[in-house]
């Protein structure tokens, strides 16, 4: 969503979306941020085939576009979760018990 009042999103920043899959970024690249003051728009991720589902991450990095002493500087971005793998823990008990004891010599 753009917040500004007057501006379109476009007018001030620069946006690259990444998307990492176990820590590895499979994709990477500038997105159109055409969004008018005051309103939002829907961004589609193309499809990515091959993909593991297990930690899957899209991260939309923003940065300043202006000609100032800041441009190219990331001045803030957004991370989600698209998909995490479901991790199963076995509650069997242990194998061999454990004996605890203390001594108060």
């Amino acid at each position: 969503m753009n917040t500004y009042d007057f501006s379109g999103l476009s007018d001030k920043l620069e946006c690259t979306v990444e998307v990492t899959d176990i820590g590895k970024v499979i994709l990477q690249e500038k997105l159109d941020v055409q969004v008018p003051a005051k309103s939002s728009r829907i961004v589609t991720i193309p499809s990515l085939d091959g993909l593991t589902g297990q930690s899957v991450y899209v991260r939309f990095i923003f940065t300043q576009k202006e000609d100032t002493q800041w441009s190219g500087s990331e001045i803030g971005f957004d991370q989600i979760l698209i998909c995490k793998e479901q991790r199963v823990i076995d509650a069997s008990p242990a194998l061999d018990p454990i004996d605890v004891s203390e001594d108060f010599r």
